[in-house]
């Protein structure tokens, strides 16, 4: 009996393979095979964003899809299946994340989104009630509002976004007037208290001034490295179940080419 050791991907790379027999000894030269596949220099013309995606990444798919969410407003059939030929991945991986996530939509959304989060820190602010009052306020105009899990803003509770950007909601009525005159109440990141060490503190030119600093001070690549090093040798952890090691997170994001990267 003899058996085909190979590795295939596709993308139209070749694979070479040796023939074994079942004791593992080869039976022949190294052969090639060829597989078909689209060219994965041209994915980024077909589709933004797509040149740092391997093509068995979840996380990858997910952005994908997020992407052309934004674009688009929402999945359609069509535009599933092109992604699905476009990245040589089988429909049905496609289609089992957009049928998994709740964030994804396969119907046209509403003029206007109203996101309110009802996950513990904003349930325990009340939030289910501010989603009831505003749905009601707002009645059959032509503004969906849903209820959804975490989007990170804790500090906001109860948290609110307004077609994805975060608002902070002083009065249902005055909210609910707003938009269905058309208006879009002004965005807000700042929380409803301050702290003693406020990184909110000053505007988008101001604010994280101490991490400004640090940047500055640590200009240029090796410096860089030595910044991640000291992060490293320090110890320091985040607070989440894992306790990953915050200088290897700030290393693995360096290294990252896609964008963009964020600060938390």
């Amino acid at each position: 009996m003899v058996h085909f050791m190979t590795s295939v991907c596709l993308h139209g790379r070749a694979r070479r393979v040796r023939v074994q027999d079942a004791t593992g000894k080869s039976e022949g030269d190294f052969a090639e095979i060829r597989v078909c596949g689209p060219d994965p220099a041209n994915l980024a013309c077909r589709i933004p964003g797509t040149a740092f995606l391997r093509q068995d990444s979840g996380m990858g798919l997910i952005h994908e899809l997020e992407l052309l969410q934004q674009e688009h407003g929402h999945l359609t059939d069509d535009l599933l299946r092109e992604l699905a030929h476009t990245l040589a991945t089988p429909l049905y991986r496609i289609q089992e994340l957009v049928s998994f996530y709740p964030h994804f939509r396969t119907t046209p959304p509403a003029a206007v989104t109203v996101s309110v989060c009802r996950d513990m820190s904003c349930h325990l602010a009340q939030s289910t009630g501010l989603a009831q009052g505003l749905a009601t306020a707002l009645g059959n105009s032509d503004v969906e509002v849903e209820e959804v899990s975490c989007r990170g803003c804790c500090e906001l509770a109860p948290a609110v976004r307004i077609d994805g950007v975060p608002v902070r909601v002083e009065s249902v009525e005055a909210l609910a007037t707003c938009l269905k005159d058309g208006g879009r109440p002004e965005g807000s990141y700042a929380p409803r208290r301050l702290w003693a060490c406020d990184p909110y503190e000053g505007d988008r030119e101001t604010g994280y001034e101490c991490f400004r600093q640090t940047l500055a001070q640590f200009d240029g690549s090796g410096a860089i490295d030595t910044l991640i090093g000291t992060l490293k040798a320090s110890g320091l952890r985040g607070m989440g179940g894992a306790g990953f090691p915050t200088g290897l997170k700030w290393e693995l994001v360096r290294k990252e080419a896609a964008t963009p990267k964020y600060v938390v």
